[in-house]
């Protein structure tokens, strides 16, 4: 995701008011860099046939997966292509005259979980427990709620997300905050829903 932000500053300067689409495990930083940038923000459920979906839909021009997949159809045909995001990386770099490091030193920081993967019993049950969870948190005046893909649940200090893998038996989890305080307080409210 942050990458995806500095592709999108090269592909917003280039083309004002760009739609840029991200996955719902994607940063808060990544979303503040686009309202900054004046894109317009597409949040789609997470996978790749999710994320062309929401593309072609929201007519896109860059679009960007947590996974490091990212389709661009600025310059390109937009759909997802590895060396070809490398070389955009490349001319990137070459173009700001800066290093990787001084680049992402521009995105607002934040402390984020890995993606934390939750092994079910079977496939049916993943369904259960993310649509459970969601009743919880929707009862809740609190937070803001995502739900195009299992919860992601906004609080003032961070926020969750829960969501049934597309592929597996999983659930899988994701956290961020300004703070570590704010990260636990986060993770403690899906963990004891959880038990």
């Amino acid at each position: 995701d942050h990458l995806l932000a500095l592709f999108a500053d090269n592909v917003a300067k280039a083309n004002p008011g760009a739609t840029v689409v991200c996955d719902i495990k994607s940063s808060g930083s990544l979303i503040d860099v686009l309202n900054a940038l004046g894109a317009k923000a597409c949040v789609a459920p997470s996978g790749h046939s999710h994320i062309k979906h929401a593309m072609k839909e929201h007519k896109a021009l860059l679009a960007g997966e947590l996974s490091c997949h990212f389709f661009f159809h600025d310059r390109y045909f937009g759909y997802d292509d590895g060396i070809y995001a490398g070389l955009r990386l490349i001319e990137l770099l070459h173009t700001s005259g800066k290093t990787l490091t001084e680049l992402l030193a521009n995105i607002p920081q934040k402390i984020s979980s890995p993606e934390i993967r939750i092994a079910c019993k079977n496939d049916s049950i993943k369904q259960d427990i993310v649509a459970d969870i969601k009743k919880v948190f929707a009862a809740r005046a609190d937070l803001e709620l995502i739900t195009i893909d299992g919860v992601r649940a906004h609080m003032s200090y961070g926020w969750g997300l829960l969501r049934a893998s597309n592929t597996q038996p999983v659930i899988c989890l994701r956290f961020e905050s300004d703070d570590t305080a704010g990260l636990t307080r986060v993770q403690n409210h899906f963990y004891q829903l959880l038990l």
